[in-house]
């Protein structure tokens, strides 16, 4: 058996048992072992004992220890990343001259870089060497000179805790291709001369150390970038100009990614004749660059360049040609004033536009409604008047629109609704509607129910480039993926005027609703119970009138609801969530009642009060009337005694009567009334038990058990029914006496 591939199963059992069971003539033969996310636990043993294997890959594991010393000589792959290995690299690793590639990624090392280093090069592994794997580990100690490692093409370190300054007369492979530092604690300045003759470096990642580069300044590169990350590093001859240094932009045209935002950047961007490669990506955002953004970016996929001090367009804009390779362009938090250009219809594969935080003025263009591709458009917080153009019916795809913070203006009625209704009621996969802090009136539109990805119950799966999550008033960016999970619509801080349309129960997938601060009014629609997704519901400042629909209690989701200043009236409806808010979020409605406020709603126990008095007199002399007929007519009766002895304890009134027999005995029949008011989780609304009428020789007691959970015009139905049971109740009693006159007739009575 030359090969042995068990990946991605659940073996679940100890390393050592696995490969003991290899026995006789396979463990010589075997030469390829991979056991690849298969649960093994366990420490690694002595891997000596299979001197033929090529390849080992244990990887994704739940391996703990250290690495071993023994190992095949014949080896030339070792990958055990992604397990719980401690300590660093044997000494024994540096005879192994066939290793060519050592993967011990994402485990626990702690072991200082240099002496790690130096156990690979004290034999022949530092030759043939190619690929070295330490990323995500807590490897301690600064980056030594590496020239030593003469074939060695990848090295990854990042994600580490290398600290230290990387020596002056340190130098890196000259046939290193990938090399990434990022993610550590380095500090102290980079030259030209670290980099030596590295004419094959493809890939370089220094982010997010506290490293700065200076070059001289005729220093022209030996490589040829394709992707570079100097995030939150300091690039330039730092203290001098602090401007990028000509030799950067001139490996442009080759560069496929690179990303040195969150520096110090100053100065203007060249306007130089290049092109980037299909597919380059570029994010220089949260530096100091200004001036205008040069035409040459407009061949990038992705532009970020938000956070710095651009102040022009005209020129990255106004292209002659249609420009079918930008996907997502982030100027947002700039200095770009005047009005919004009006050259958008180049822009033909403009996934994402973000122009918010400017000072941009004017009308929104006609030529952007020509996105036809644009899924996310964010105009926030700019000076943008007028209405937006009747062209943008066209953005058929737009998933996100955020318009808050401007001035628009006009009635919504005609805008959402003839005019704008083909805008916006025809983008069917629209997720987020903002438009709020603006001046836009009328009523809001009713086609909310053709926003089919609020309307159905599916996963947003629009994929862009960003993450970025717009939740509860934060927009968040996050990495190169994008995935808009919150279906919003913010209408706040606006004129709107009439009623929420009952459409709006169409959206079952809606998470956030924020029509505050303006004049709505009418009674909440019920069916906005149906918004079972629900988790931000603002109807504050408005003029909403009526009861709160009970329905709102029927939304688990909620965690936050504010009511304040409407004309609310009535009973805040029993739920979990509706009873937890703060009581502040119902105030300035003189009207409402009942938990969480304080006010108790009047007039509730009146009705069932009254209508129990009614039907207890009525039920009680009725009974009593029949009982002293029946009495009467009785030969042995000789009457009733006039005694009548009434009290009360606890919850039950108690009228005892006495009954005066012809032998002078007393024997006493004793109505019992019981009324217990019980919660309504514990109770049914009425309850009368047969067991409860009882009789015995000396006496007969009728309880009636009364229980209501205090519900309006229910309550005055069962207070009549209380009397209706003790009016009925007689005919039985009747009977019963009977049998106790005979009783009493009997002999020993």
């Amino acid at each position: 058996m030359y090969s042995l591939k068990l990946d991605s199963n659940n073996l679940n059992e100890d390393i050592s048992t696995i490969l003991l069971k290899l026995a006789g003539c396979a463990r010589y033969s075997l030469q390829d072992l991979s056991l690849y996310h298969d649960q093994i636990t366990g420490t690694l043993p002595n891997l000596s004992i299979f001197p033929s294997l090529i390849t080992i890959d244990i990887s994704n594991n739940m391996l703990r220890g250290k690495v071993p010393d023994g190992i095949p000589k014949s080896l030339e792959s070792l990958i055990i990343k992604s397990n719980s290995l401690e300590g660093g690299i044997p000494k024994s690793f540096g005879s192994l001259c066939s290793l060519r590639s050592l993967d011990l990624s994402s485990n626990k090392l702690s072991e200082d870089l240099p002496v790690m280093l130096h156990n690979l090069s004290v034999g022949c592994a530092k030759n043939s060497l190619k690929e070295l794997y330490l990323a995500s580990n807590q490897i301690i100690g600064t980056v030594p000179d590496m020239s030593g490692f003469s074939s060695l093409e990848n090295m990854f370190l990042y994600e580490n805790l290398l600290n230290g300054t990387i020596l002056k007369n340190s130098t890196f492979p000259y046939r290193l291709a990938n090399l990434y530092l990022d993610s550590n604690d380095l500090d102290g300045v980079i030259t030209d001369s670290h980099f030596g003759n590295m004419s094959m470096l493809k890939y370089l990642s220094l982010s997010s150390n506290s490293l700065a580069l200076k070059f001289s300044e005729n220093w022209v590169p030996p490589f040829q970038l394709s992707t570079i990350y100097l995030r939150s590093c300091t690039l330039g001859p730092t203290g001098i100009s602090d401007v990028v240094p000509v030799w950067f932009w001139n490996q442009a045209t080759n560069i496929r990614f690179t990303n040195i935002s969150y520096n110090n950047l100053t100065g203007s961007i060249p306007n130089m004749l290049i092109r980037f490669s299909r597919g380059c990506q570029v994010i220089m955002d949260s530096n100091q660059f200004e001036g205008s953004i040069p035409p040459f970016f407009r061949s990038a996929t992705l532009l970020r360049l938000s956070n710095n001090k651009f102040s022009e367009t005209h020129l990255f804009l106004c292209a002659n040609t249609v420009v079918d390779r930008l996907l997502i362009l982030d100027l947002s938090k700039n200095q770009l004033s005047r009005k919004l250009p009006d050259y958008w219809n180049h822009l033909k594969a403009l996934e994402f536009l973000d122009l918010s935080d400017n000072n941009l003025s004017g009308e929104v263009p006609f030529s952007m409604g020509s996105l036809l591709k644009i899924k996310v458009l964010i105009l926030r917080n700019n000076s943008l008047t007028g209405k937006l153009p009747f062209s943008l019916k066209n953005c058929t795809e737009l998933t996100m629109l955020d318009l808050g913070d401007n001035r628009f203006s006009g009635p919504i009625p005609y805008w959402l609704g003839q005019q704008l209704q083909m805008l916006i009621c025809d983008i069917t996969n629209i997720q987020l509607v903002d438009l709020s802090e603006n001046n836009p009136s009328g009523r809001i539109f009713k086609c909310l129910k053709n926003f089919s990805v609020m309307s159905q119950n599916v996963s947003p799966n629009r994929t862009i480039v960003f993450v970025f999550v717009y939740y509860k008033g934060t927009l968040v960016y996050e990495g190169y993926d994008f995935f808009l999970i919150l279906r919003s619509i913010d209408l706040s801080n606006n004129q709107l005027i009439g009623n929420i349309p009952e459409e709006i129960g169409n959206l079952i997938e809606l998470v956030s609703l924020n029509l505050s601060n303006n004049n709505l009014n009418g009674e909440i629609t019920s069916k906005i119970g149906r918004l079972t997704s629900l988790e931000f519901l603002d109807l504050s400042r408005n003029h909403f009138s009526g009861l709160i629909p009970p329905s709102l209690a029927k939304i688990d989701c909620l965690s936050l609801l504010n009511l304040l200043d409407n004309n609310r009236s009535g009973r805040i409806p029993i739920g979990t969530q509706l009873q937890s808010f703060n009581a502040s979020n119902y105030e300035g409605n003189v009207d409402l009642c009942e938990k969480p406020l304080d006010k108790k709603c009047l007039g509730d126990k009146k009705p069932i009060y009254l209508s129990v008095a009614s039907g207890f007199i009525t039920g009680f002399w009725g009974l009593w009337g029949i009982i002293v007929i029946c009495f009467y007519n009785n030969p042995y009766f000789g009457g009733i005694y006039e005694t009548h002895t009434p009290w009360i304890t606890g919850d039950s009134v108690l009228d005892t009567y006495r009954v005066r027999h012809n032998t002078n005995t007393y024997n006493y029949i004793e109505l019992c009334h019981f009324f217990k008011l019980l919660s309504v989780s514990t109770c049914p609304c009425l309850c009368f038990r047969g067991k409860n009428v009882c009789m015995s020789e000396r006496k007969i007691c009728l309880r009636l058990k009364y229980c209501f959970d205090r519900k309006g015009m229910r309550d005055i139905f069962q207070g009549w029914a209380v009397g209706y049971i003790m009016l009925a109740c007689p005919l039985q009693v009747e009977s019963w006496a009977m049998g106790f006159g005979r009783r009493l007739r009997s002999p020993g009575h």
